[in-house]
């Protein structure tokens, strides 16, 4: 998802979204554009790592299941499908895709600790690892169609 939204970035004429008039961007606008696409993944990039350590301090892993891991990889789908639905209807501009989905979302989810861990429980018991599999996929997989859907909703809403 990563690479796509950053082939999408390179691809994509920017558009306007946040503007106090037609013919005058934003203050908050004009500096985005002004921000190197790789210093807007790298701060997006920290502050998603920070959050992620966080979250994952607040719930502490549990056995038999990593709640922590299952948290942050549900809710940053849930974002995602938001954040990538937005910048499909040109809600969202190719700057604050490339900051929020590549770089926040991008380290505040973390599918190499599922994979891990998923491996970790296999040692243990087969039924475990399977379980988390499917809980995690199940869930991140219904949580990213839940955000898209809110935000098609309420474009369709908005547009009526």
């Amino acid at each position: 998802m990563n690479n796509y939204l950053l082939k999408q970035d390179l691809k994509c004429s920017r558009k306007t979204v946040f503007t106090v008039s037609d013919s005058q961007p934003s203050e908050a606008k004009q500096v985005l554009d002004r921000i190197p696409t790789i210093v807007l993944v790298a701060v997006g990039g920290a502050l998603g790592a920070m959050t992620r350590y966080l979250v994952g301090t607040l719930l502490l892993e549990s056995e038999p299941i990593p709640w922590g891991t299952l948290a942050v990889n549900v809710v940053g789908s849930f974002l995602l499908g938001i954040v990538v639905t937005l910048f499909k209807l040109g809600l969202m501009d190719s700057q604050t895709i490339v900051f929020l989905g590549v770089g926040f979302m991008g380290s505040f989810t973390t599918m190499s600790s599922f994979a891990v861990e998923t491996l970790s429980l296999s040692d243990e018991s087969l039924e475990l690892a399977l379980l988390n599999f499917i809980i995690m996929i199940s869930t991140v997989l219904i949580a990213a169609l839940a955000g898209r859907s809110l935000v098609l909703f309420w474009s369709h809403v908005e547009g009526s």
